[in-house]
């Protein structure tokens, strides 16, 4: 699907919503999903303009064009903030060798794992690697997906790594979602170098300056964890992207405990992902430091884990906790945030509010988009999904794991599905 054409109507009225559930930006215990009954949402120039009971529509907006929406069930389009979509080739032989017992760390030292992607990432030129990305990004969307946070991290090399980012930017014109760039270099050390500390002065010296005079990420991150990049590199890393404007992301805490999250905290990383080993200090950390916890229990149940971050702990903290796919080749290769929901719910023990603040303003937040997407607030750009006709409730989408309950997506007020 290509970007779909903008409506020439500059306001319109969408009414006829048994139940709207807002995500405001600030949640509270009485209603941390914002419901509205008898919605309707006023839309001027993609934005939404006025969100309320249709009782109390402001008079203004009495002779607007309308669309009806029969009585249904809507929310805000779903924001996955944290992805690794563009690749090329899959992992297949992995998934087989952990099914006979390898671990995700024996597979890597052994050449497989990102190694592999990275091979097949490395052979496509920049619009190939659009056209293996665009049907993914399709099928995310038809999945009420309409905010979409794209990491390169599988060229591993000067000219690879800013080849994979100017291919999201490439997607940027070519699908309706918002896309979010983020640089991630640092994800292993390729295999041809054999100093790591080289490669971090290659990422500090040429990439991020190049990245930066072309504009091609929102974010850095770093993949903090043994086999990939210690404490002090990554602090190197961030330091310097920090000074150059980038906001700042961290995979940490997934295999093992390194201190990664600490680091986030200490940052000011706007999200510190995974931390499925974070301590009670990391916690207490991220907390104070207002750093969001992106959390990917697909990433941790597909590789065989048995230590899931338990929301309980997180919320006892007052961490803000995001969820999302991590969908990429190897550890998650999901497209679904509805389902991710549901294992937020019943492997990490999040209630079915959490889980829905979770892939929309939670995740949001986690891009630096609060008011913006995630949320049907006034300024927020009008991203919803309508559900079926038979869905009374928002909370069905945790609840219903896998099924796809969605009957209309629109984009900026726009429909694209």
């Amino acid at each position: 699907m290509t970007k779909s054409k903008k409506d020439t109507r500059q306001t319109q009225r969408f009414c006829g919503l048994s139940q709207l559930s807002t995500m405001p930006v600030t949640s509270s215990d009485e209603d941390p999903l914002g419901i509205i009954e008898d919605a309707t949402i006023i839309v001027e120039n993609e934005t939404v303009r006025w969100v309320g009971p249709g009782a109390e529509e402001p008079q203004q907006y009495a002779d607007i064009p309308t669309v009806d929406l029969g009585g249904r069930v809507a929310l805000p389009g779903l924001v996955d903030c944290h992805t690794h979509v563009v690749y090329g080739g899959d992992r297949l032989e992995d998934f087989g060798r952990r099914t006979r017992g390898m671990t995700y760390e024996e597979i890597l030292a052994a050449g497989g794992g990102i190694h592999t992607t990275v091979n097949h990432t490395r052979a496509l030129d920049e619009q190939e690697m659009a056209d293996a990305a665009r049907p993914r990004l399709q099928r995310m969307l038809a999945k009420g997906i309409t905010t979409v946070e794209i990491k390169s991290g599988y060229g591993l090399s000067h000219t690879h790594e800013l080849r994979m980012l100017r291919s999201i930017q490439r997607l940027k014109s070519q699908v309706p979602q918002r896309l979010v760039s983020t640089f991630l270099g640092a994800h292993v050390v390729p295999k041809e170098v054999s100093d790591p500390a080289e490669y971090v002065d290659t990422i500090i010296t040429k990439m991020l300056p190049d990245i930066q005079a072309e504009k091609l990420a929102d974010f850095v991150d770093v993949f903090c964890e043994s086999g990939a990049f210690d404490v002090d590199s990554c602090r190197r890393i961030l330091e310097s992207a920090r000074d150059m404007g980038f906001g700042l992301k961290l995979h940490a805490e997934q295999l093992g405990w390194t201190g990664g999250t600490h680091l986030g905290a200490e940052l000011k990383a706007t999200s510190v992902d995974h931390v499925d080993h974070a301590s009670d200090e990391d916690l207490a950390a991220l907390a104070a430091a207002g750093t969001v916890a992106v959390l990917l229990p697909s990433a941790t149940l597909y590789l065989g884990g048995q230590s899931f971050p338990r929301a309980e702990r997180f919320r006892k903290a007052g961490v803000s906790m995001a969820l999302a796919t991590d969908c990429n080749p190897g550890s998650s290769p999901t497209e679904d945030l509805g389902l991710v929901a549901s294992l937020g719910c019943a492997v990490l023990g999040m209630t079915p509010e959490e889980a829905l603040r979770g892939i929309t303003v939670e995740a949001a937040r986690a891009l630096n988009l609060v008011g913006e997407v995630g949320s049907l607030v006034p300024g927020a750009r009008a991203d919803f999904i309508v559900l079926d006709e038979d869905v009374r409730d928002v909370r069905e989408i945790p609840y219903r794991m896998g099924c796809d309950r969605i009957s209309q997506i629109f984009v900026a007020g726009a429909p694209v599905h």
